[in-house]
Formats: C-alpha cells, structure tokens, sequence
C-alpha cells in the first residue's frame, strides 16, 4: 500500500477508496502568448467555460478585409491620380462644354468686328488651354509678319515695269488734269501769277520713303492714268501704295482711292483689256500688292489705271505710287513705239 500523507488525507486530497483526486500532469505552456487575432478557436478558454473563442472568427478573417479594403481604394483613387497627373484634377470646367475666347478686337465699335472676335472651342478644359495658347502664337505670327512685310513690302520682292528709270512714262494726252489748288506758288506785290502743276510723272518715279504731299492729285473721285511700258509685258501684279493715317497730317487719308480698276492695251487706242477691279484698304498696309488672275492673261505695251471712286474727300483723289509687275515677253514692239524706250535710260536695269 502506498504512503499517503496525513496532510493530504485531512485536506481530502484522496477519495474514498484511498485513490488520489487530483492528478498532476504536465502541460507544455508558450512563454510568449500569440497574437489575438491569430489564435485559434481552441485556443482561448476560459476557467469557467462560459466563453470559449469568441474572437476567433472576426479576428481571422479581418486580414482580408483590410486587404480587400486597400485594393478598393487603390482602384478608386487611380482616376484622380491620373487627373491630378494631368493637370485637371478637380477642374470646375467640366468637359467636353463650350469654351467661349475673347480675342482682342480692333477699336471700331461695329457690331460684326466684335462677334468676330469672339471664338467658340470645344472641348476638356487642357485642350481648351492648349488650343488658346495655339492661337496666341498664330496671333504673334501674323503681327510679326504684318511688321516684317510693312518693313519689307512683298512688290519689293518684284520687278517693277512701271518705272520712270527703267524707261516707262506717262501718257498725258491720255491721262486726267491734274488738279489746281486756288493758291498759287509765285505772286508778285501780292498778285497770283503762277502755279506750277503737279506732274503725274511723280507716280512712277519710285519715291521711298512716301512722304505727305509728294504725289499727284487729280479733281474729284474719278480718273485715270495711262502708262506706257518699256517692255511687252504679261502683268502678274499691281501695287498701289499711300501714305497712311499715322503720318498724314490730318490722321485721315480720305483722299485715297478705294476702288479702281487695270486695263490693258497693246498699242494707243487698241481694244482694252480689263485685268480687274480691286479694293485699296485705307486701315491696312501702305504699299498694297494685288494679283491678277490667271484667265486674264496676255501682253501688252500699256496700262490704264482707272480710279472708280475715292475714300470720301470731295475735292481730289492723290496718287502715291503705282507699280506694275509681271514677266518680259520677246515680242516685237508696235511700230512707231520704239521712240518711246530709250536702251540707254534703263539698260542697268536688265
């Protein structure tokens, strides 16, 4: 029989029948506890058995939550990534809705300038940015070009035929009286005794620069000028040059012709030609070039300018210049013409 303790026997560690109550076996314990939200259902327990792995569902399963979490917002915030990577993010434009530009207008108040002025762009609002920045350079282009070609007009780019040094000259008998202005030049003991009349020879004799009153008037809106050329020539272009507003002395060129027209003729009194009709802008450039069209081909040996009307000045009409181009054509001149060029007058111009 084996020995029992007295102690234990009086603490009723043994049962009735002298076997032991309370057995002692070892149970291996973590020295570090694992995390809660890992930890089995098994695994936590309480003395009582009340509670036994309550938090064992939630806690496992709470991984992929956050995980299925972060993946969502990832896929929610690389819109706006990539809005705020292009410059858009937030923009209060929204897109694809008109984009109204004000251009700015020149100072007249007419009502079709302004809407003119006015550009309509659709699209995102990066476009719109893009495409107005765009037309900001196009803009700065065509100011720089306008000054370049003020500087250097493009009839300096072409031969001039209707040149005085070259060997053209004025038809008189054919050409408009130039106009007399009621004070005369010489008086002698306060009496009028002579005016010297403007020639229209100043036309062609290639002023540069144009300088106020330097040119040739003639009465009224309407005239004429007549030109004989030194070649046969098949004209490509006209220019017609005026002084502008900036330099005239009373800031208006209202003297200017506005709407005239070319004809051509082989000899003096042959059928004319008419080469066309054209418009001088008094708000544009001073020297101003215009193209003949192609369908109005031929050769001629003169050219009549005809002034169809002016810009509003009642009394006269003053020319500035006037220039001829197109090409030589080797064609035998009339007869009884060749008085009229003289090789030695322009042959450094060949």
């Amino acid at each position: 029989m084996l020995r029992r303790s007295s102690r234990l026997q009086a603490s009723g560690y043994y049962d009735t029948d002298g076997k032991p109550v309370v057995s002692y076996k070892e149970i291996l314990k973590r020295v570090f506890k694992r995390r809660i939200f890992f930890r089995r259902r098994d695994s936590i327990s309480y003395r009582n058995g009340a509670m036994q792995g309550y938090m064992s569902v939630p806690f496992r399963s709470r991984p992929k939550i956050f995980l299925y979490a972060l993946l969502g917002l990832l896929c929610c915030g690389l819109p706006f990534l990539l809005r705020t990577l292009t410059g858009s993010y937030l923009d209060p434009i929204p897109s694809k809705l008109p984009f109204f530009i004000s251009t700015p207008a020149n100072s007249s108040t007419d009502q079709n300038a302004l809407e003119s002025s006015i550009i309509e762009i659709h699209g995102s609002p990066t476009q719109c940015k893009h495409m107005w920045q765009q037309k900001e350079l196009q803009d700065e282009l065509l100011r720089l070009k306008k000054k370049i070609m003020t500087l250097f007009p493009e009839a300096d780019s072409l031969p001039n035929f209707a040149l005085e040094t070259l060997g053209a000259r004025i038809v008189h008998s054919w050409t408009s009286k130039s106009y007399q202005t009621p004070e005369p030049y010489l008086t002698i003991l306060g009496i009028p005794i002579w005016r010297s009349p403007v020639s229209a020879s100043v036309v062609i004799q290639g002023h540069s620069p144009l300088l106020p009153g330097r040119c040739w008037p003639f009465s009224g809106g309407q005239g004429h000028l007549v030109i004989a050329l030194p070649y046969t020539i098949t004209v490509s272009h006209v220019t017609l040059s005026h002084i502008s507003n900036k330099i005239s002395p009373s800031s208006t060129i209202n003297a200017a012709p506005k709407v005239f027209s070319i004809y051509g003729m082989e000899y003096l009194g042959s059928d004319e030609s008419r080469l066309g009709t054209f418009l001088y802008d008094q708000d544009g450039d001073p020297v101003q070039t215009f193209r003949i069209s192609d369908n109005k081909s031929g050769a001629f040996n003169y050219v009549r300018l005809q002034i169809e009307s002016n810009w509003g000045h009642p009394d006269y009409t003053c020319l500035y210049n006037f220039r001829v181009h197109g090409r030589w054509t080797n064609k035998n001149t009339k007869e009884g013409d060749s008085k009229l060029k003289s090789p030695n007058s322009y042959i450094c111009g060949r």
